[in-house]
């Protein structure tokens, strides 16, 4: 996509257009009205400052480690002939 106005972004993005330039705003960028026109490194440069901001970033490419928990310990109360309850411990494994 070549260099177009922010109100032309901000259409095809489907955002308002003061929305838009907040962000703009936000990312520090220069530009204060609709009218100017926003090249692709601007356009980068707003995208990396919105996936900072909604939490997306850096971190985001690389998932943390995930744990498996396969093995899980209970117990059960089981009621005897002489009357007296025995407590029995249970482990239960998943594939």
């Amino acid at each position: 996509m070549a260099d177009v106005t922010i109100s032309e972004l901000a259409k095809v993005v489907g955002v308002d257009v003061d929305k838009l330039l907040s962000q703009v705003k936000d990312a520090g960028l220069p530009h204060k009205k609709a009218d100017e026109i926003i090249s692709n490194d601007d356009k980068n440069t707003l995208l990396q400052s919105l996936r900072g901001s909604h939490g997306e970033g850096e971190g985001a490419a690389a998932p943390s480690k995930i744990t498996l928990k396969r093995k899980t310990l209970g117990t059960l109360k089981s009621a005897s002939s002489s009357g007296r309850g025995k407590t029995v411990n249970v482990e239960v494994r998943k594939k």
